[in-house]
C-alpha cells in the first residue's frame, strides 16, 4: 500500500482544522482527521486525536482496530483536559486507514469518505456519514 497525505486549509477558515499522518513501512497506515467548524480549537483536537492514534500504532496495536479507535480518542481526551481545552476541540472526525496482511481496513469517529483501488483495478469506496447532518464526535 502506498500512503501519503496532503491537506490544505478552507478559503473560509483562518486556522486549519486538519491533520493527517502516513507511514510507509512494512505495517502502512493513514491517519486523517477533519476539526468541526464550529466547534472552538478543533485544530488541536485534530492533532491530539491523530497523534494519539499514531502512538498506540507505534506502541501496542495488536490488530483490535476498534480498540485503536476507543484508546485514541481516550488520550486525546486526556491530554485535552491536561490542556485545558474545551472538551469541543475534540469535535473532529477521527479516520484510521490500517493494511493488516492483503486487506485494509477502515474505521471512522465522524464522516468521510475512503475510496481504495483493489489489485484488479476495481474502485471501492466506503462512506462513513449521517442522515441527521452532523455527525455524532466521540
Amino acid at each position: 500500500m502506498n500512503t501519503d497525505v496532503f491537506f490544505t486549509i478552507g478559503s473560509t477558515h483562518k486556522v486549519c482544522q486538519d491533520y493527517a499522518l502516513a507511514a510507509q513501512s512494512d505495517k502502512p497506515f493513514v491517519l486523517l482527521s477533519d476539526g468541526c467548524s464550529s466547534a472552538p480549537h478543533t485544530d488541536f483536537g485534530s492533532r491530539l486525536l491523530v497523534k494519539a492514534a499514531e502512538s498506540f500504532l507505534l506502541a501496542n496495536y495488536n490488530g483490535a482496530i476498534n480498540r485503536l479507535l476507543y484508546s485514541s480518542i481516550y488520550n486525546a481526551r486526556a491530554t485535552a483536559a491536561t490542556l485545558r481545552l474545551p472538551d469541543d476541540s475534540l469535535c473532529a472526525t477521527l479516520l484510521i486507514a490500517k493494511l493488516e496482511e492483503d486487506c485494509f481496513h477502515t474505521i471512522c469517529s465522524g464522516d468521510g469518505v475512503v475510496a481504495a483501488k483493489t489489485h484488479d483495478g476495481l474502485i471501492v469506496v466506503h462512506e462513513y456519514d449521517f442522515k441527521s447532518g452532523a455527525p455524532y464526535y466521540a
